[in-house]
């Protein structure tokens, strides 16, 4: 892959992120649909070690729960920085489905139409800026 091209897919995938903040205002303090329960749980972690979700959790994504606790370590423990992070995860899986479809033989006009579509995916885009089980799970390569 090209330098310029990386530049392109980069400074779009940041941008489509930076614009959809800007007009939505996604990243309050407060809880997004569960992800309240699972933000509890990286408080937990990190003040007592231990690893607890509330009792009437269905879901139990462990290594999400880890992640969210070294994220805080780093930049805290509310709802808007551990949001703030999976959108980072959700803006790394656009990019990294651009990769992906590159290695596979596509285009770079294809795999960026493609990358473009899953980023501007309503849900995708909702998901991202929620500390929930899906997007920290969907923005790793296959």
């Amino acid at each position: 892959m090209k330098r310029i091209e990386r530049v392109v897919v980069i400074a779009g995938v940041m941008s489509w992120y930076l614009l959809a903040y800007l007009a939505v205002r996604p990243l309050a303090n407060a809880p997004v649909v569960d992800s309240w329960i699972y933000t509890h749980a990286v408080r937990v972690l990190e003040t007592t070690g231990k690893l607890r979700f509330i009792g009437f959790t269905q879901a139990m994504p462990i290594a999400q729960v880890i992640y969210g606790a070294a994220w805080s370590r780093l930049f805290g423990a509310s709802s808007g920085s551990l949001e703030l992070s999976v959108a980072c995860l959700g803006a790394l899986g656009g990019m990294a489905l651009y990769v992906l479809l590159k290695r596979c033989g596509a285009g770079g006009v294809e795999a960026g139409i493609a990358a473009a579509m899953l980023i501007a995916n309503p849900c995708y885009l909702f998901l991202s800026f929620s500390f929930m089980t899906r997007r920290a799970l969907g923005a790793r390569p296959p």
